[in-house]
């Protein structure tokens, strides 16, 4: 019985230092944690995620009150003031997203979706001849996208600007390919320039692809 007495002294005292041990480690862990949250508090990067989740979610005044608290703690940040524009911009706040915006790229930003949204702001407060040359501006400094075509396209549109705004509708089509409503403008975009051979072309376009999607209606649903 000797050595089994001996075993469970053994046994007793490693689960009695086991015990101590965690009972020792949890202060320990959780000073950590309190310590790991207070950094994570102090850190602006915590506050603009929270305010990017709330505009995401169409929350702007939360993402507001989320972002004051990022400002108070890196002013200067760029991430901050990038957030601040998106939530102007979400919230169709166009002339304080734009304002934003321009400081953002201003001071270094190349990230193309500030480009995209500076330039949706102005079509937006009918600004279209800005617009046009800030597209062209993108295009020469190398900030390309499909959305910028689209945009800038637009922007011509509206602008009256119809031979200006062919080489941004074609270069859209090269990515959008079966967009109805950028065909649809193209070919009013020939027939104000009197371009009826175009326009026709791109009508004829225009039915193919209605009468395809009109064809697999019909096949889903017979």
């Amino acid at each position: 019985m000797a050595p089994a007495n001996k075993t469970r002294r053994i046994i007793s005292v490693w689960v009695l230092v086991l015990v101590l041990a965690f009972l020792v480690t949890i202060p320990v862990n959780v000073r950590m944690a309190r310590y790991a949250q207070a950094v994570r508090d102090q850190r602006p990067e915590t506050y603009v995620e929270m305010a990017e989740t709330l505009a995401h979610q169409g929350d702007y005044q939360g993402a507001l009150k989320f972002w004051q608290e990022a400002n108070d703690r890196a002013p200067d940040n760029l991430r901050v003031r990038a957030a601040l524009a998106e939530i102007y911009y979400g919230s169709q706040r166009w002339e304080d997203a734009l304002a934003v915006y321009r400081e953002v790229i201003d001071r270094g930003s190349r990230e193309k979706g500030a480009y995209m949204n500076l330039l949706w702001c102005l079509v937006q407060l009918g600004r279209y001849r800005e617009a046009f040359a800030f597209a062209n501006r993108c295009v020469e400094e190398g900030i390309t996208h499909p959305e910028l075509y689209r945009r800038a396209s637009e922007a011509c549109f509206r602008g009256g600007m119809y031979k200006e705004s062919i080489p941004f509708y074609q270069t859209a089509l090269e990515f959008y390919r079966n967009d109805l409503y950028l065909m649809e403008h193209l070919k009013q975009v020939y027939r104000a320039l009197g371009d009826k051979e175009k326009a026709k072309t791109v009508d004829a376009q225009i039915a193919h692809l209605q009468a395809g999607a009109g064809a697999s209606s019909a096949e889903k649903n017979p």
